[in-house]
This record gives structure tokens, C-alpha cells and sequence, in this order.
């Protein structure tokens, strides 16, 4: 999170921008389902699939409580300071389309 607050060009390249780079990154890592660290969610309903509620039951999760697939991008948006930068906004906003169970923790 430090290198967001980088935003000063490194070097000769104009596109060395620490800041840009480590958007773009994150936004490939954390905004498609199934790649990086953004997992496969339930959605904005559960689904109707037999087994989750059983093994959620089994792992402690109680009845009516959902299982957080995303913990680590839930973490990483924690630490994100919206007010300060326009590129950590929008990193936000596609990480809650891309996992919209995260809308509601």
C-alpha cells in the first residue's frame, strides 16, 4: 500500500510511475473471479447448491451466517485510503462489482 503513495516518474520511462503500476496490478489480481486473489463468491444472493450449507454447518459457520470467500481482498480494501486517491477509489468500486459479497462486511 506504501507504493500507492508513490507517484513521482522513476527514471527515464514516462510510464515508471510506481503508483500507476501498482494499480494496474491490483486491479488484475483482485477484479476477475477465479484469477488472483479474487475468488469465486456467492454473489448478492446465495445460491441454492446443495452442499454449501451442510459444509459451512461443519465448519462452524452457523445457520443464516455467509462464509467469506474473499478475506484477503477484504483485508487489502481495509487499508486503501479513498479520500486521498482517485485510483484506489476506483479499485474499490471493481473489486465490489467483481466480489459483491464483500458489500456487505
Amino acid at each position: 500500500m506504501k507504493l500507492y503513495a508513490r507517484s513521482d516518474q522513476e527514471g527515464s520511462d514516462a510510464e515508471a510511475i510506481p503508483a500507476d503500476l501498482v494499480h494496474h496490478f491490483l486491479l488484475a489480481v483482485l477484479t476477475r473471479p477465479g484469477i488472483g486473489l479474487c475468488f469465486k463468491d456467492r454473489g448478492w444472493y446465495p445460491r441454492g447448491i446443495e452442499g454449501y450449507e451442510e459444509a459451512d454447518q461443519t465448519k462452524g459457520v452457523a445457520k443464516g451466517q455467509t462464509k467469506v470467500f474473499n478475506k484477503i481482498t477484504s483485508n487489502i480494501l481495509k487499508n486503501l485510503r479513498l479520500a486521498e486517491d482517485s485510483r484506489q477509489q476506483e479499485l474499490v468500486l471493481k473489486v465490489l462489482m467483481a466480489c459483491p459479497e464483500l458489500t456487505s462486511k
